[in-house]
């Protein structure tokens, strides 16, 4: 068995810290878009518009007084 020197040993730490890193990173992306895919996947629910801003044929012809 060859023995590895201590330079090579750092470089393969390096490595191997540099990899983990990006492994978290992707685990983060996965996360995020598992949390969107599971909120998108969802019915959206019902929704009805409140209609008391809304100016009737009445209101819309009054005239301002002056």
């Amino acid at each position: 068995m060859i023995a590895a020197s201590p330079a090579a040993g750092e470089q393969i730490a390096q490595r191997l810290q540099e990899s983990l890193a990006r492994l978290r990173l992707d685990l983060d992306r996965v996360e995020l878009w598992a949390g969107a895919l599971e909120v998108f996947s969802q019915p959206i629910l019902e929704y009805e518009s409140r209609r008391d801003h809304e100016l009737t044929p009445r209101d819309s012809q009054m005239q301002p007084k002056s």
